[in-house]
C-alpha cells in the first residue's frame, strides 16, 4: 500500500464517517464512531507487530521488522528522536529510500519516544475523539469525529505527523488535535464567564476584570 492510497483509506473512512452521521441518530452515530475508533486503535496497534511479510503494504512488512528488531527492549524510552534521521543511510541501503521513518503511528512513536511519549499520544487523541464526540453543533462534531477516524485510518501504515521538527504536516493535523482536545475545556470557561455570579464577590471581580 502507498502512501498516495493510504491517504485515499484515510479519505474513504472520513466519507464513511460523513455517511454515517447522516443516516443515524446522534447517539446512535457516536456510539457506531466511537467502536470504529477502538477497531482502528487496535489495528495500528497490531498490525506493524503482527506482521512477518517484508513484502506486506509495498514493502512496509520490511520496515516494521527492522524497526521491532531495532527497538528490541528500549521500547519504555524508545531509541531517541532522531533514531530515524541518525541511521537513515544504512536504513536505505537495508530497505528503501522509504524507511525515514516507522510507516505507523505506534511503531514510529516507540521508536523516537518509547511507551511515555505512546501513552501521552493515545490520551490527546482520546481527548480530541471526546470533544469531539460531545460537540453540541452537529455539524462541527461529525467533522472533528472523522478527522480523528481518519486519522487513525492514515496511521496504519504511515506517520501522519511528525514528532519531531514543525512544518506543513505536523501543523495540519496537530493544530486542529489540539483544539478538539481542548475544546470541552475553552468552552466550560466561556459559559462560566456568560453565567451571573453567584456572590457579590464574584461579581466585583467580574467588574474589576473587564
Amino acid at each position: 500500500m502507498t502512501s498516495s492510497r493510504t491517504a485515499l483509506v484515510g479519505a474513504a473512512v472520513m466519507v464513511a464517517v460523513l455517511l454515517l452521521s447522516r443516516l443515524l441518530p446522534r447517539v446512535a452515530f457516536v456510539v457506531v464512531s466511537g467502536a470504529g475508533a477502538v477497531v482502528a486503535l487496535i489495528a495500528v496497534i497490531l498490525l506493524p507487530f503482527r506482521e512477518t511479510d517484508p513484502q506486506a503494504f509495498t514493502y512496509r512488512g520490511a520496515i516494521w521488522i527492522h524497526s521491532r528488531q531495532a527497538l528490541g527492549d528500549n521500547g519504555v524510552f524508545g531509541l531517541g528522536a532522531h533514531w530515524y534521521a541518525d541511521n537513515y543511510l544504512a536504513l536505505r541501503d537495508t530497505l528503501s529510500s522509504a524507511a525515514s521513518h516507522g510507516h505507523n503511528l505506534v511503531l514510529t512513536t516507540l521508536i523516537l519516544g518509547g511507551a511515555f511519549v505512546l501513552a501521552g499520544w493515545l490520551v490527546v487523541i482520546f481527548l480530541a475523539f471526546r470533544g469531539a464526540a460531545s460537540d453540541p453543533v452537529r455539524s462541527t462534531s461529525v467533522v472533528g469525529v472523522a478527522f480523528v477516524l481518519g486519522l487513525l485510518a492514515i496511521g496504519a501504515t504511515e506517520t501522519p505527523y511528525a514528532l519531531v521538527g514543525w512544518g506543513p504536516l505536523s501543523a495540519s493535523v496537530l493544530v486542529p488535535l489540539f483544539v478538539l482536545a481542548t475544546r470541552p475545556w475553552i468552552e466550560r470557561d466561556e459559559l462560566a464567564a456568560q453565567a451571573p455570579p453567584t456572590t457579590r464577590a464574584e461579581a466585583r471581580r467580574r467588574q474589576r476584570n473587564r
